[in-house]
């Protein structure tokens, strides 16, 4: 976790940035207390923990051994399982789930597509996928593709029926087709979809 990268390494929830920690209390205004809920990628962990809070049972999955290892070590609970494997691929190991929270990583995919593909393949039938990235441009050298407004929706809509698209200010999180906001006019802006599976299938 200490190598260059972008994955940040908290060991309880006072170190938690205020952006991820509002994600995170945000995506639980949709749990229940019986839901199966992915969060994919997990990082350090800390995410699935907000969550394990309110729901019967969470599954943190991430590419890395190390942010796996601190998640277990640091977050962990008797309601979350953490599995290390490739999002992309990540079907082949799990079950299907109520909700899946995606914060921060589509843009760090190789093949954003394929990852999407296979949140369709775990999403149950009535299920919700809440999905965030930062607006482009950001900059940040780790990242493989960034999307602005249209592009995010665009790649969403391939996949999944797009119900509200949310923006994120440093804390707050609003109805963003509600407000007349420019998104570059901010140094930081992230976009927060919430979709659910179409009702027709999609190849």
């Amino acid at each position: 976790m200490n190598k260059p990268t972008e994955r940040i390494s908290p060991k309880k929830m006072s170190e938690i940035d205020i952006t991820y920690f509002v994600r995170y209390s945000f995506a639980k205004k949709y749990l229940k207390k019986n839901f199966l809920v992915l969060d994919a990628p997990c990082g350090a962990g800390f995410g699935c923990k907000i969550l394990s809070k309110n729901s019967n049972h969470v599954v943190g999955i991430d590419l890395s051994k190390e942010a796996i290892k601190h998640s277990k070590k640091y977050f962990s609970s008797n309601n979350i399982n953490y599995v290390q494997t490739n999002c992309e691929e990540m079907s082949k190991k799990l079950q299907k789930f109520d909700l899946i929270v995606s914060f921060e990583g589509i843009e760090h995919f190789k093949n954003p597509k394929k990852f999407l593909r296979e949140c369709k393949k775990l999403l149950k039938k009535n299920g919700k996928i809440i999905i965030s990235t930062p607006r482009k441009p950001h900059g940040n050298p780790f990242h493989i593709k960034e999307y602005d407004y249209d592009e995010f929706k665009f790649e969403l809509k391939k996949f999944f029926k797009i119900k509200k698209i949310f923006g994120q200010v440093y804390d707050n999180i609003f109805d963003f087709s509600k407000e007349n906001i420019n998104p570059k006019k901010f140094k930081k802006f992230n976009f927060i979809a919430v979709c659910e599976q179409y009702s027709n299938k999609i190849k």
